[in-house]
């Protein structure tokens, strides 16, 4: 178990309001599961509608995340606070999809948001992803789909946009 410090205690409710208002945005409904959800200390919140369980982390991911997935076959998206490299905050996340028995694994992805509101995850453009993935965050889950954005100017207003979600 982690020693939970006040500090830390602050940014896991920076990041757990961070994971709310997605929930707004998007229209997640979180349903509590504490006895079907093996990740002790570390708030978990269970989606049943998309199957998925939504984490705020501060040191990465919980333990306990590759036996829960295994054991409810459900996908994982863990978001976090942290800072782009020109100091803005930003919403990062790492997404852990079950699909026909098999976890696939995606990290450094960044939230963006559109003008007219939606959320999507991405491959960091800060980083150098070989294979770059983009997710449309939906009330039923993260759906890979093509990029919303139609020139640089529209990925950086998108990220900056989903910066500001960040309290």
């Amino acid at each position: 178990m982690k020693y939970k410090t006040d500090a830390y205690r602050a940014d896991e409710a920076r990041a757990i309001a961070a994971v709310h208002m997605i929930a707004r945005i998007v229209g997640w409904l979180f349903k509590p599961e504490p006895g079907l959800i093996p990740i002790r200390n570390d708030p978990c919140f269970y989606e049943p509608n998309s199957y998925l369980l939504v984490l705020p982390a501060v040191d990465g991911w919980p333990a306990g995340i590759a036996t829960a997935q295994r054991d409810l076959r459900v996908s994982a998206l863990l978001i976090s606070i942290g800072s782009t490299m020109t100091g803005e905050p930003t919403l990062y996340a790492g997404l852990r999809l079950c699909a026909g028995g098999k976890i696939v694994d995606h990290g450094c992805l960044r939230f963006w948001r559109g003008s007219s509101g939606g959320l999507w995850l991405l491959t960091d453009p800060e980083e150098r992803e070989p294979e770059p993935v983009c997710f449309r965050i939906t009330s039923t889950g993260p759906v890979m789909d093509a990029p919303p954005w139609r020139n640089d100017a529209d990925l950086q207003a998108g990220l900056a946009s989903a910066g500001a979600l960040v309290s």
